[in-house]
């Protein structure tokens, strides 16, 4: 209703912007002033509407060529030719005087995106009678048109076209309405509309009557299986103190379910009663429809009290498996004064039935409901679920045991109402160990609260616990904002390892006093917590956490901003602090931290480390430095002296600059890093990049748009590759030259490469001598190349090759060739040649040629063979290699399963030591 509120506002309000546009008589396009502020007015975070073609200056006639809505996605709705025609004089006595107000095509494209914070309307406290809303204006529309309104199949899963047409009069307490929706496209359906009161002589008159055939629209998005006709009516006429509405629901022309409202007025009050019943089970879905098997009925009775509140008599709600009774009366404050519900629903001895509730299945046996409040000075109440599953989880017994003072329920300020709460779930199982595991096999919860005068509600304690793990709350909740404490204990986070897939182990203990306010997402918390010996599955944290940590300080997000004072975490090894605070008008906030020995992360480094950060400024202008070091160490046993990395920059709202610098020794060797950083828009870049360590280094710049390729250039001349590796605490020598352009390619990141590797080794892998000169499109997708490669002397994988010579050649983006000699460390020749071919979902490679010698021996492909790689699947057409003695052949599919056929024959022993020398 809200949306469509907005549909209608935004044409009417819209089509008053032609009274500020051009003199009368120019009915040329002019969004002019009063457009402009009306789109500004309308719009709204998360909503934007922009008119255009607003014509028809001081004239009874306005017209809109276009509307358009947006959210951060874009357009959502779209209205097209509007037009106004109404007596403008009227509106100064006060009548909105509508002759037409229409629409020649109104286009739902999607369903908008919600907004992030929705307003809270909080209702008026005091009953009133019903009456319709005495307007400071009357409203005439004589004739509503919307030609076509489409709906797109984002929006409901349906696509269909709409027509409109009605009107509307609401002036002097009388509301006569009328509304007619055909739908255009087939299978057709219409929704019909007739609503009239007045206050004066009380007569109401009602006719709602939604028809459609099979595929209609509404049983599709009601996703009614079979799509049956559907025919609902709503029909009764009389004074409002002695009439009756007949209600009927109709599918696939057989009466499903129907009854009646009637309403009876008394020196009490307005009297209602409504019997409605019948089976629904042909609307059902399937999975439901055990539930509602049968005929279900609903009897309400009761009273809208003369001075105030309502009073049910008399409610039942039967059905094939529930089964709900009661009574019920409010206070003329709308404060419940008493409650009496009994109810059961399945069966213990049946099979568990599965609930009409969202989500993932959930199923239960039986339940038993029963709560007596307001008849005496103290309530009480019992709910029992027998045998409860939901997603993946099993609840043997859960038992609620409920009750609490009833007192002065008619006197608001004397009120005196608790709610004391105890509840069992006991034969909890999970279907997965790992949640088995976490949960345990019992969970406890009790809680105790009072409503006090006003409307706070005072928490004294909730409490949930299970399997060495417990959740405290207490405090008040008043005015949307809750005032307490909590407390989080977990005796050994252990029961968490499944879950998380890592070895934990620890205890945990978590304090927190202050306030929430959960609309705003503001807070106001004190903090105090510990851990015990915190084992957390990963070498490099588990060091750093033994011993006890502790957390203390305050954390605050307000009106203000968030800050933090004396914000602590502490243990033997490590230390954080911070304060400050970070607000649009004011940013004054730092940090410190320290770490004893860096080999606490990683035994190959040895050092303390400190860490420090400030960032400064007013408004969106603030000024930061961050700074780290470690004034003497090793890294991989090569020590480190004064080794200092910092960034000195400004941020002006989301846009960085600044300068980043480090220095310091390894071992006799001169550190010195620089370069500016910035980010200003879409746009990333690092520019005046030195880097130097001894006489390695590093030269450059590298610019990126969002959603562009990188750009820019690098320079690395490193004849001393082990000091470099040393820093990233790798073992590597050697010497390595590179020139590196980065631009745009076809398709992707493109990436030109001219390297040379000499005595290059890296763990058990060696490069003798390496030359690189080609250019990669597509980097960061299916590279392409077009280049050269040359190397001798290489050890890679287990392989040992004494000289490979490559080339490649891009064809065209879609195509590259590869062709390639190389001979093995033990003698074997080899060549080779290919072509790779893009496809969706991945490539395919057809081996065109393939030759091995060795000892006077020749393996050769008998035919071209294809491997095709797409939908994370291998395909191989037939590989056959011809021994001339004898034959290998494979071929097959890879993917979640394994279909390969190898077939081998007679394979001369010298061939097969080639492919594999172990062998």
């Amino acid at each position: 209703m809200r949306r469509v509120a907005i549909l209608f506002g935004v044409i009417f309000l819209a089509a008053l912007a032609a009274l500020a546009q051009a003199p009368d008589g120019d009915q040329t396009s002019d969004n002019g002033f009063l457009t402009n502020l009306l789109e500004n007015q309308l719009s709204a975070p998360g909503r934007q509407i922009r008119l255009s073609g607003v014509t028809g200056a001081l004239s009874s006639r306005a017209r809109i060529q276009s509307i358009t809505i947006s959210d951060a996605r874009g357009p959502w709705l779209e209205i097209n030719d509007v037009e106004l025609d109404w007596n403008r004089l009227q509106l100064l006595l006060g009548r909105v005087n509508v002759n037409r107000l229409s629409a020649g095509r109104i286009a739902w494209l999607r369903r908008a995106e919600p907004p992030r914070t929705r307003p809270i309307d909080l209702a008026d406290a005091e009953a009133k009678p019903f009456a319709l809303p005495e307007l400071p204006v009357s409203i005439d529309l004589r004739k509503l048109r919307i030609d076509s309104l489409v709906l797109d199949e984002q929006v409901f899963g349906t696509a269909a076209e709409l027509s409109a047409d009605g009107n509307l009069t609401l002036a002097g307490g009388v509301l006569d309405a009328a509304l007619d929706i055909l739908r255009k496209d087939a299978p057709g359906g219409e929704l019909a509309l007739k609503a009239a009161f007045s206050n004066e002589t009380r007569q109401i008159d009602l006719d709602l009557h939604l028809s459609e055939p099979d595929g209609g629209l509404v049983a599709s998005l009601l996703r009614i299986e079979d799509t049956p006709a559907i025919d609902l009516r709503i029909a009764g006429s009389g004074p409002l103190d002695n009439v009756d509405f007949d209600v009927a629901l109709d599918a696939a022309g057989k009466r499903l379910a129907g009854g009646q409202i009637a309403l009876r007025g008394t020196d009490a009050g307005l009297g209602f009663d409504a019997d409605l019943r019948g089976g629904l089970t042909p609307l059902i879905p399937a999975d439901f429809r055990e539930f509602f098997a049968g005929e279900t009925a609903v009897r309400v009775s009761g009273l809208s009290k003369t001075g105030g509140g309502v009073r049910i008599d008399d409610l039942v709600l039967s059905g094939a498996v529930l089964d709900l009774t009661g009574r019920a009366e409010t206070g003329a404050d709308g404060f419940l004064r008493s409650l009496d519900l009994s109810g059961t629903l399945g069966d213990p001895a049946a099979p568990a039935v599965r609930l009409p509730v969202p989500g993932q299945e959930t199923r239960l046996n039986s339940a038993v409901l029963r709560v007596s409040f307001g008849d005496s000075s103290n309530w009480s109440g019992l709910l029992v679920l027998d045998r409860l599953s939901t997603g993946g989880i099993e609840m043997e017994d859960v038992t609620l045991d409920m009750g609490g003072h009833a007192r002065n329920l008619e006197d608001p300020a004397r009120r005196d109402v608790t709610i004391a709460l105890e509840g069992l779930a006991t034969g909890v199982w999970a279907a997965d160990p790992k949640v088995r595991a976490a949960l345990g096999p019992r969970l406890d919860l009790f809680a105790d609260a009072a409503l006090k005068p006003g409307g706070a509600i005072d928490l004294r304690q909730v409490q949930l616990g299970g399997n060495g793990l417990s959740v405290f709350t207490a405090g008040t909740f008043e005015k949307l904002v809750f005032t307490g404490r909590g407390a989080l204990n977990v005796a050994d986070i252990a029961i968490l390892s499944g879950i998380t897939g890592r070895r934990l182990s620890g205890a945990l203990a978590l304090r927190a006093e202050g306030s929430v306010t959960p609309l705003s997402g503001g807070f106001d918390l004190a903090l105090d917590g510990s851990a015990e010996d915190l084992v957390l599955g990963d070498p490099r944290l588990d060091g750093l956490m033994a011993g006890k940590t502790t957390l203390s300080g305050r954390a605050v997000r307000d009106a203000g901003g968030f800050r933090t004072e004396n914000l602590r975490l502490e243990n033997p090894q490590l230390a954080f602090a911070s304060d400050g605070q970070v607000s649009t008008r004011t940013t004054d906030f730092g940090f410190d931290a320290s770490l004893t020995d860096l080999a606490l992360v990683d035994p190959r480094a040895q050092g303390a480390v400190t860490a420090s950060g400030r960032a400064q400024g007013t408004g969106r202008s603030i000024g930061v430095t961050l700074d780290a070091g470690i004034e003497s160490g090793s890294l991989l046993g090569r020590s480190i002296s004064g080794l200092d990395l910092g960034f000195d920059g400004r941020m002006e709202g989301s846009d960085v600059t600044g300068r980043l610098s480090g220095g310091g020794q390894l071992d006799s060797l001169v550190l010195d890093l620089g370069a500016d950083l910035a980010v200003a828009g879409e746009t990333r870049s690092v520019s005046d990049l030195r880097f130097a360590l001894g006489a390695n280094s590093l030269t450059g710049e590298i610019t990126q748009k969002t959603g562009a390729p990188l750009t820019g250039k690098l320079s690395l001349r490193a004849p001393d590759v082990a000091s470099l590796a040393a820093l990233a605490l790798v073992e590597a020598g050697g010497s390595l030259t590179a020139d590196i352009a980065l631009d745009a390619g076809d398709p992707g990141q493109a990436i030109a490469v001219n390297a040379s590797a000499g005595d290059l080794a890296f763990g058990a892998n060696r490069i003798g001598a390496l030359r690189v000169d080609a250019r990669v499109t597509d980097a960061f997708g299916l590279p392409f190349v077009t280049g050269t490669l040359d190397g001798r002397d290489i050890a890679v994988a287990g392989q040992e090759i004494a000289s490979i010579a490559a080339k490649a050649e891009q064809s065209d983006a879609e195509t590259m060739r590869v062709t390639a000699e190389s001979r093995l460390a033990i003698g074997t020749l080899v060549d080779a040649s290919a072509e790779l071919a893009r496809q969706p979902g991945g490539f395919a490679a057809t081996l065109e040629t393939l030759r091995l010698r060795q000892a006077g021996q020749t393996a050769q492909l008998a035919a071209p063979a294809t491997v095709t790689v797409a939908e994370g699947a291998v395909t191989l057409t037939p590989l056959e290699l011809d021994f001339g003695t004898g034959k290998l052949s494979a071929e097959g599919r890879v993917a979640e399963d394994i279909d390969l056929r190898l077939d081998i024959a007679d394979m001369p022993l010298d061939i097969a030591n080639a492919i594999r020398p172990q062998l």
